[in-house]
Parts: structure tokens; C-alpha cells; sequence
């Protein structure tokens, strides 16, 4: 009885448990087991495997839900070969086997083992007699598509229903429009192209430079950089883009600034100006100072002024006062006097204070293949002198084979092949380090 509270305490809180929903461990799982961890059912474009995990489908697979490395719906171009997705024949987009196909890409139609384009003209077919969608500019007629008369965009009935521009429909055929005209109708034009004028239903040309008109010497709008006088078009003033009149021009061209409706030329090292002595932008190599453009300082590169440097020469550096200053000890290449970006040489690198220092890890890759290769160099030459040594003690031991000295000669000549063959070990292991045979 004493453990009745406890036990019924106990039950309410697994209730309470039971009765609270907790999310899948993996993301991608649909349903999983009372402990979450295992999942029974994956969404799609996922598929299970041994340990309850949802996994992304195979390569070309859309739907693998009960087994990952079982597909049941392959992509498309792909066919199911007992649960592996493999490729249609060329332009195929759904077959069944890799023998056949059901449906072909736009502009070809199923045939014997491949895809055959569709005829000329046609979009779409069911065969090579069968076409059931034209291209642009083309129509269908008893299931061959034909192009479209000359003009002629919609054909509607064996007849033309709109045209292109530049012609105009008459009885359901397009025809073209009268020289530079617009819009034609009832077989009249009623407007011209720019720069033309209507006169007695055929258009004109307007007068020099003008671009809309109502007669040849009755201007209405004129191109850019000439203004209205009274129906003619006369030129702005020197580097005026736009103007009302000779006198009051309403933009400049690059290079010139506008002053009271006069264009002014900008002074040297200027862009673009207000007037000839009020610059807004300068070039590169000159700074602003009270709308001048003054040449930057003596290694300098681009500057904010005459005084302030922002971009030395190669060697040096921006200093606090603005001049450009030499790069500090073995900096090749500065920002600014105190943060270098390269230094000289191989043997130098940049620290976490931005300066160059010497590193010994670039030394030693470089000092140690240098001496490993003099030290092959010296092995080879040992060898060498032991080889030919050797060679020697071996033509006494011939001649004086039968003076007694048979023993002592061969004696000498084992200990010269022993020295030899330390020597040829040494120089073919350094021989093979330096070309990348030893591994």
C-alpha cells in the first residue's frame, strides 16, 4: 500500500508522455517509430535504408520511398530496369525498356530504336506524314505544315488573318506597304516612317536633320545637337548636345560643362566639369582642389588631391602624411608604408604585423633539395671512380693468376666491389628520390 501512490503517480506521467507528439529525428521522415529515432516512411524523393534513415533517391531517381537502392519511379529520359533507372535512347523522354520509346523530345516523333526529327517546318508530329504544330511563320493543312505567304504572320481558314510590320491585309492577303510608310488603310497610308512627311497619300522626305515634320520646310522636331528656327533645323554651339537656340544649350557633350546655356571645354585632367574652371570629376593621375585638377605628387598614381596620395607606384607606399615613401626593408609591394602585400625574394614572408621576415621553412625547402642532389652529384662520381677501379684489379687478377697472386688480387678486388656497390646503391636511390620513383 505504501508504493500505491507511487506507482499511480508513476502511470500518470507515461500518460502524459504517451500523450505528447514529438517530431522525427531526420527532417525528410514522413512517419517514424514510438522513439522517433527510426523512421517507417520518407517524403518524396527519399527512400529508407537497413538503419531507419531517410536518404536522397539514387542519381536519376524520383522516388525510392520503401528502399533507397530500389528506385520505383526513375527521371525523365530514364527507365525502370528492376529497381535500377537507366537511359532512354537519344531525344527520348519516356520509354519503358531501352529498346523502344513512348514520347520524343519537341520536333522528333517515336521510331525504329531512335527518335527521328520531325519534317521541315513542323514543331510537333506523330509521324513523318503527320504533323500536329507548325513553327512560327508556318501552317498546318492536312497534317503538313507549309510557310506562310510572303508578310503574312497568322493564317487562319486558308486565309491570312494578321500581318507583319511593314504590310498591311487586304482581302486576306498581306501586302507591303508604300516606301516609308507606317500604318496603311484601306489601302491608303495615313502615316510615314520618321523623318518622312504625307503628301498626297506618298511620303517625303523632311528637310535636313529633322526628324518629324509636316512639310519640308516646316520642321517640328529636329536630332540631337541642332534646334527649331522657325521650321528649320540649325546647328547648336560647339560641344552642345541639346539646345533651344545657338545661345542656350540644355546638355553638353562628355568632356564639356554647361556655364549659363554655354558649353565650355574641361581643363586638362578633367572628366566632367561644371564649367572650364569648375571641375567635378578628375582623371586618375590629377586631384581635385577647388574645382582644379592638379597633378598628383612625384610617384604617385591616383590621388584625392595634389597632397593626398591614395595609390603609389610599385616600391612604395602611401605615408601618414600622404606622400608616397620607399617600402620598409624587404617589402617589394606596399599599400601603405606599414602594411605590406609581397615581399622580395623567396626567402621572406609576410607576418601577422604585415611586414617581411625571414622564413626558414622556404630556406629549407629550398637549401635541402639543392644539397640532397649535390650529395647524388658527389655518389654517382664515387661510383664511377670504383667501377673503373674495380675493372682494373680484375685484369691483374687474370694476368697474375698463375704468379701465385691469384688470392691477394681477388682479396682486393672484393673489397673494391663492396665499396662499389655501397656507392651504386647511394647514387641510383638519390637517382630515383629526384626523379619521383621513390614513393
Amino acid at each position: 500500500m505504501i508504493f500505491k501512490p507511487f506507482l499511480i503517480v508513476l502511470f500518470f506521467i507515461s500518460f502524459i508522455k504517451l500523450g505528447t507528439c514529438t517530431p522525427c529525428k531526420s527532417r525528410f521522415c514522413k512517419d517514424c517509430q514510438y522513439d522517433y529515432t527510426k523512421c517507417r516512411a520518407c517524403v518524396t524523393g527519399y527512400g529508407l535504408n537497413l538503419l531507419g534513415e531517410c536518404l536522397k533517391c539514387p542519381m536519376r531517381c524520383d522516388e525510392c520511398s520503401n528502399n533507397v537502392n530500389t528506385c520505383t519511379k526513375c527521371s525523365s529520359g530514364y527507365f525502370n530496369n528492376y529497381g535500377t533507372c537507366q537511359n532512354c535512347y537519344a531525344f527520348c523522354t519516356s520509354c519503358t525498356s531501352g529498346d523502344t520509346c513512348d514520347k520524343c523530345i519537341s520536333g522528333y516523333y517515336p521510331g525504329a530504336r531512335k527518335c527521328e526529327r520531325c519534317p521541315t517546318l513542323c514543331k510537333e508530329c506523330n509521324s513523318p506524314s503527320e504533323c500536329t504544330l507548325c513553327n512560327s511563320g508556318s501552317y498546318l493543312e492536312n497534317g503538313v505544315c507549309k510557310r506562310n505567304p510572303e508578310g503574312c504572320s497568322v493564317i487562319s481558314g486558308g486565309k491570312c488573318t494578321s500581318c507583319y510590320s511593314g504590310y498591311y491585309l487586304e482581302e486576306g492577303v498581306c501586302k507591303k506597304n508604300p516606301d516609308n510608310c507606317a500604318v496603311v488603310k484601306e489601302g491608303k497610308c495615313v502615316s510615314c516612317n520618321s523623318g518622312f512627311f504625307l503628301e498626297d497619300e506618298s511620303c517625303q522626305k523632311c528637310g535636313p536633320f529633322c526628324s518629324s515634320c509636316k512639310s519640308e520646310t516646316e520642321c517640328l522636331n529636329c536630332n540631337y545637337g541642332y534646334f527649331n528656327d522657325k521650321g528649320s533645323c540649325e546647328t547648336c554651339g560647339k560641344g552642345c548636345n541639346s539646345c533651344k537656340s545657338a545661345q542656350e544649350c540644355l546638355s553638353c557633350i562628355f568632356g564639356y560643362g554647361n556655364n549659363q546655356g554655354i558649353c565650355e571645354k574641361c581643363q586638362a585632367g578633367c572628366v566632367s566639369c561644371n564649367s572650364a574652371t569648375d571641375c567635378k570629376i578628375c582623371d586618375n593621375q590629377f586631384g581635385l582642389n577647388d574645382g582644379k585638377c592638379e597633378p598628383c605628387g612625384n610617384l604617385c598614381e591616383s590621388c584625392s588631391s595634389s597632397t593626398k596620395c591614395k595609390k603609389c607606384t610599385k616600391g612604395f607606399g602611401v605615408s601618414s602624411t600622404g606622400s608616397c615613401e620607399q617600402c620598409k626593408g624587404d617589402c617589394a609591394v606596399c599599400d601603405t608604408v606599414e602594411i605590406c602585400t609581397r615581399c622580395t625574394g623567396n626567402f621572406h614572408s609576410i607576418n601577422s604585423n604585415f611586414e617581411c621576415e625571414l622564413s626558414w621553412g622556404r630556406i629549407l625547402a629550398i637549401v635541402i633539395p639543392i644539397g640532397f642532389a649535390g650529395l647524388c652529384f658527389i655518389g654517382t662520381i664515387i661510383y664511377s671512380c670504383k667501377y673503373k677501379r674495380r675493372k682494373r684489379y680484375s685484369h691483374y687478377d687474370y694476368e697474375d693468376h698463375y704468379h701465385g697472386n691469384h688470392f691477394r688480387e681477388r682479396r682486393e678486388n672484393e673489397d673494391e666491389y663492396n665499396c662499389g656497390c655501397w656507392a651504386e646503391c647511394f647514387a641510383s636511390c638519390c637517382l630515383a628520390f629526384l626523379f619521383g620513383l621513390c614513393k
